[in-house]
């Protein structure tokens, strides 16, 4: 028993190493020139969590919009732009419509808009 407890512990200890080296900056150098400005697609929309279930729709149940920097709309990318980003992180996809649309989430369909 203790043994196992010991080896358990010790490949507890080395899954925590391993994930740390993976992730920590201190075994590099720092890069030259100016750091990379990406940003992200938007902010998300808020929704009430009781009774989700696994293929609930949430585009149908999001609170009305708080800000105008909603997740994938073009208001979004402009601000992004405006700060002077270098890139941009969005998500395209291609609605029943056959019409081109930016959206956080292919599993709607029924809440695609076309953009």
């Amino acid at each position: 028993m203790r043994r196992t407890l010991l080896i358990g512990l010790g490949l507890i200890l080395a899954f925590a190493a391993f994930v740390y080296l993976n992730n920590t900056n201190q075994l590099s150098a720092p890069r030259p020139g100016k750091p990379t400005l990406l940003a992200h697609r938007g902010l998300h929309q808020t929704f009430p969590s009781e009774g989700l279930k696994g293929d609930t729709c949430t585009a149908e149940r999001i609170y009305p919009p708080e800000h105008a920097y909603l997740e994938n709309t073009i208001a979004s990318m402009h601000a992004s732009e405006s700060r002077r980003s270098d890139a941009i992180s969005v998500v395209a996809a291609t609605v029943p419509e056959r019409t081109s649309s930016i959206r956080s989430s292919a599993t709607c369909a029924s809440a695609a808009s076309a953009g």
